[in-house]
């Protein structure tokens, strides 16, 4: 079997507990961390601490490109956010958190891909950056738009999907940063609140699976 048919084909096996891995902090996996805990998938986390670690790992991995995170699920191993998103709702029988129409997946690809965006912005800050203006800048009026798209609906499309997972992420970054932030924004201060009421995400927040930092790399200019 040559390595493109182990990818392509159904899982090869799956096991009871997936391995989660990335570095020791919050930036991109978190949000899969909240996937997982809203659908109640065990997992554990593989921290890397050193680059070394990583680059010894990686080799063992046996996947043509490997990248943090990943999840590895038995012989399965995924690389890259919106892939290991996928995998994690085909997996648990839930691909109505991908959308249930095809209008519905198509918004919700939509808005992924603006919530991407934003959440690239808040890593790709470096030391020395005006935290304050980039988010006022890039950060504050796409809340002003994503504020007006919501509406008076729970969640992003209604139901939830995935780009609730990462619009709740987002939110929570930037309202540990600015606890003023959501201010003016009355229906995502409650989009919030209703996200961390959800029974699982309120365990999780409750449990030692739960850190509360750091979100970024020591030097970065928001320092949370």
């Amino acid at each position: 079997m040559c390595i493109r048919d182990r990818y392509m084909g159904d899982i090869l096996m799956e096991s009871a507990t997936l391995i989660l891995g990335y570095w020791p902090f919050k930036a991109r996996v978190e949000q899969i961390k909240l996937l997982l805990e809203y659908l109640g998938v065990p997992y554990v986390i593989k921290l890397y601490t050193q680059p070394e670690e990583w680059a010894r790992d990686k080799k063992s991995l046996n996947f043509p490109f490997p990248n943090l995170p990943y999840i590895k699920d038995g012989d399965v191993v995924v690389c890259e956010t919106d892939a290991i998103f996928h995998y994690i709702c085909l997996k648990m029988h839930r691909p109505e958190l991908l959308g249930k129409t095809i209008r519905q997946i198509n918004l919700q690809r939509q808005l992924k891909g603006v919530l991407d965006e934003l959440l690239d912005v808040l890593l790709g800050m470096k030391k020395g950056d005006d935290a304050r203006k980039i988010v006022s800048d890039k950060i504050t009026p796409k809340l002003g738009s994503l504020s007006k798209f919501l509406g008076t609906y729970n969640f992003l499309l209604d139901d939830l999907t995935i780009a609730d997972v990462k619009l709740f992420y987002i939110l929570e970054i930037l309202t540990t940063y600015d606890k003023n932030i959501l201010k003016q924004y009355e229906n995502l201060t409650k989009f919030y609140t209703r996200f961390l009421e959800i029974p699982n995400i309120a365990l999780y927040k409750k449990s030692d699976r739960h850190r509360p930092g750091p979100f970024f790399v020591p030097d970065h200019p928001m320092r949370i």
